[in-house]
């Protein structure tokens, strides 16, 4: 949710292969888009429960020293250090137990990781705490039918990634400070979010006119 920051532009919108420095975009989602999305696979899917992706926005944690550095996450410190103590606990249990505690030990680890691995995205070093990101965790397994949802960008090397096939709402496109020809880029750029706003539900969430500007930054070389 930083929007429009010097550090911001240098690390994220910058073509490092080409050498050009903060001169890319950044690109902010209506909020309601996320809302959207929930109501529309309640309503699609609420006869496959095993089916829905968890819509929901999270922010990340961030850590240090293995301490949640987050000044609005006190509660999930809590948990935080709960979960890690009962980890302890069970593997100071597992370690007492006779020989068959290795096969014990790997079950019990399958397990954990079943749990633990949709959430590991939401943890950070607190390098990153000027991010103040948030995430939307989308999982798949390895079935057949999950592994034909996942699709490839097309570089080399390729990224995964999983669309979930819902109407965003880009509500401001910002240029970064050093994007070249943004008189031309901006008209164009309006008239494409034009046309993709024309599928707001407006009744429900009031007029919004999508915008297009320049960073206001006064970048210096």
């Amino acid at each position: 949710d930083i929007i429009d920051q010097l550090n911001m532009w240098s690390i994220y919108s910058s073509d490092r292969n080409g050498g050009s420095d903060s001169n890319g975009c950044c690109i902010c989602i209506a909020p309601e888009t996320f809302e959207m999305m929930l109501q529309s696979q309640i309503i699609e899917e609420q006869d496959d429960q095993d089916d829905q992706d968890d819509l929901q926005l999270y922010k990340v944690a961030y850590l240090r020293n293995n301490q949640i550095v987050n000044k609005d996450q006190q509660e999930l410190s809590h948990y935080f250090e709960l979960l890690k103590m009962l980890v302890q606990e069970l593997n100071d249990t597992l370690v007492r137990l006779p020989n068959r505690s290795g096969q014990l030990l790997d079950c019990v680890v399958a397990i954990l990781q079943e749990i633990l691995t949709p959430i590991i995205f939401l943890f950070k070093d607190a390098s990153y705490r000027a991010e103040h990101e948030l995430r939307l965790i989308v999982t798949r397994s390895r079935t057949r039918e999950d592994m034909e949802r996942i699709s490839k960008t097309p570089q080399t090397p390729p990224k995964l990634y999983v669309n979930p096939y819902h109407q965003i709402f880009v509500e401001q496109i910002i240029l970064g400070p050093k994007v070249k020809q943004p008189d031309v880029w901006i008209p164009h750029l309006q008239f494409e979010l034009t046309k993709m706003w024309e599928h707001w539900p407006e009744i429900q969430y009031g007029k919004r006119v999508p915008s297009v500007r320049k960073s206001s930054i006064n970048y210096r070389d």
